[in-house]
């Protein structure tokens, strides 16, 4: 029909007893929630205070990959809050047509993330750093 062929996918959980023998969950832990969302990606979990943060990468068949974050106090249960990442595409540059596959770590006191720019990292990659 001369439309791209897309492939769908999003979060999973499974769960383990011994590290060896793995329950998947049915349910998505991230699911669809963009207009014509339709890919998540690379989730990157951290666990502070009782609080799971999680940072991924979505994308739909009119946008490409952006960095989407959400939480969870029980690590299965979340609560998307896209809105919130506080980092967005430039207007112009290697990270103005995608942002994706987000990896946060903390170093000496500070949470940094680093993310992939146009091209899946073609024109360059970023390191940011939490401010506040």
């Amino acid at each position: 029909d001369g439309k791209p062929a897309w492939s769908a996918y999003n979060i999973r959980h499974a769960r383990s007893a011994d590290g060896m023998v793995w329950r998947p969950s049915p349910a998505p832990a991230i699911d669809h929630t963009h207009p014509d969302e339709m890919a998540i990606a690379r989730p990157c979990v951290c666990h502070e205070d009782g609080l799971f943060r999680m940072w991924y990468c979505y994308r739909g068949t009119s946008f490409s990959y952006r960095i989407g974050y959400a939480e969870s106090g029980d690590g299965v249960h979340w609560s998307r809050k896209d809105e919130t990442v506080g980092l967005q595409v430039s207007r112009s540059g290697w990270d103005s047509e995608m942002i994706a596959y987000p990896h946060v770590f903390r170093h000496r006191g500070a949470i940094y993330m680093l993310y992939c720019g146009n091209g899946f990292s073609r024109d360059g990659f970023g390191l940011a750093i939490l401010e506040g």
